[in-house]
């Protein structure tokens, strides 16, 4: 939650700190991985609030890895948003 927290209230090193410190707890409990894969999305859109688009990618990544191993189509779905968000944004400040 505080990983959610930091990218509503715009404080996105905070919340990557918290979110890492989840990633990092959650890995190894099977029966919370929906809530890794959403940490995963989670650090992805505070990678993107500080414009480190190289570990939104790798973070979306990961957040869809843990939604086809537990077959939830929404942690896929999230992921592919956050994936769209980094592409847009590349092509935004990119020239020409």
């Amino acid at each position: 939650m505080l990983a959610l927290e930091g990218h509503w209230a715009g404080t996105p090193t905070e919340g990557i700190a918290h979110g890492s410190r989840s990633a990092a707890l959650l890995e190894h409990l099977p029966d919370q991985r929906w809530w890794l894969g959403m940490t995963h999305f989670y650090l992805a859109l505070n990678h993107i609030l500080r414009g480190d688009f190289e570990r939104a990618l790798a973070e979306s990544a990961r957040a869809e890895d843990v939604g086809k191993d537990i077959g939830d189509p929404r942690l896929q779905t999230y992921a592919g948003f956050a994936v769209g968000w980094v592409k847009s944004s590349v092509a935004i400040t990119m020239p020409p």
